[in-house]
């Protein structure tokens, strides 16, 4: 049950705060997290905004089921209003490799602040695509995309920078959570 989660579902509004508080909670919780930079009105100022991908939907480690469901049915409001996800009378497990989909989207969301840490020499494996699991180093790096010569290969190929995963020292990449 470690590598499976359950649904929560919420009002939109209530996405990213229930996410923050759960979390704060000692929960393993995440949902995909898109990340824009709006403009303030009548000022020469840029800021960051994150945004639910999946509004009202968040993914909990499935341990946590009876946790939720007490939570969920509890009259003190430590947490947004939420409800654990049923589908035909039961509750869904999500496997966790399910996720990676939507882990890749969220990181093609992010690629803006990802890619001005890529540079030539550094270690890196590929997180996705044909050459899914594979390491190289980065020849070259642009901002959208990087030359990177794949162990194995003869030459260096043109990778999309949202597919790769810093791998420093060679030790193994955490994926995203």
């Amino acid at each position: 049950m470690a590598d499976t989660w359950i649904i929560l579902r919420c009002s939109t509004a209530n996405t990213l705060p229930l996410a923050k508080t759960l979390a704060r909670a000692g929960f393993d919780v995440w949902t995909p997290i898109e990340q824009k930079t709006k403009r303030v009105p009548r000022a020469n100022v840029k800021r960051v905004i994150d945004y639910a991908m999946l509004p009202s939907y968040l993914f909990v480690r499935a341990n946590h089921l009876l946790d939720m469901m007490q939570l969920a049915n509890s009259p003190t409001r430590e947490h947004r209003d939420f409800r654990v996800f049923h589908y035909l009378g039961g509750i869904p497990m999500i496997a966790d490799e399910t996720l990676a989909p939507l882990r890749l989207l969220e990181r093609k969301s992010k690629v803006k602040d990802e890619t001005t840490r890529l540079k030539a020499g550094d270690a890196v494996r590929l997180a996705d695509g044909g050459f899914a699991g594979m390491s190289g180093v980065i020849e070259s790096a642009g901002s959208n995309y990087a030359m990177v010569q794949l162990t194995g290969f003869p030459m260096p190929l043109k990778i999309a920078n949202f597919y790769l995963l810093q791998n420093a020292n060679g030790c193994e990449i955490p994926h995203a959570a």
